[in-house]
């Protein structure tokens, strides 16, 4: 499935959503497309065109058999989504928070906006399927 960034954020405009990051980072964290991600977030209380807590992004993860893990010891060597871009593995999927953000990291790349700039990072997950 072709879950880049510029692919899901046209479909959110296909949509009519925006303010959609979480959206864009469930459905490249659990490679599915942008109108399941929406629905799993709907189905915890995300309404289109609004934020998303990171209660139901967490939530709407594990209700469809995914493990969130917090890696604080990473948390402490990558401040930014620059520096996290250059400390991660190819093998792991990741979900990333900034302040009032969202993003997700899989296959070593980041997948957003936010690549390449100096956000400061405030959690990061380790996403596994069960």
């Amino acid at each position: 499935m072709s879950n880049d960034f510029n692919t899901l954020l046209a479909d959110a405009r296909k949509h009519g959503d925006n303010r959609c990051c979480a959206v864009i980072a469930v459905a490249v964290a659990a490679d599915v497309t942008f109108k399941t991600a929406q629905n799993w977030l709907a189905e915890q209380g995300r309404r289109k065109r609004r934020g998303t807590p990171r209660a139901y992004t967490h939530n709407a993860l594990k209700d469809h058999g995914f493990t969130l893990r917090r890696l604080e010891r990473l948390e402490k060597r990558c401040r930014t989504v620059r520096t996290l871009e250059r400390e991660i593995g190819k093998n792991r999927t990741l979900l990333v928070h900034t302040s009032r953000h969202v993003l997700a990291v899989k296959g070593g790349k980041v997948h957003d906006w936010t690549q390449g700039r100096l956000h400061r990072i405030q959690e990061i997950y380790l996403v596994e399927k069960t």
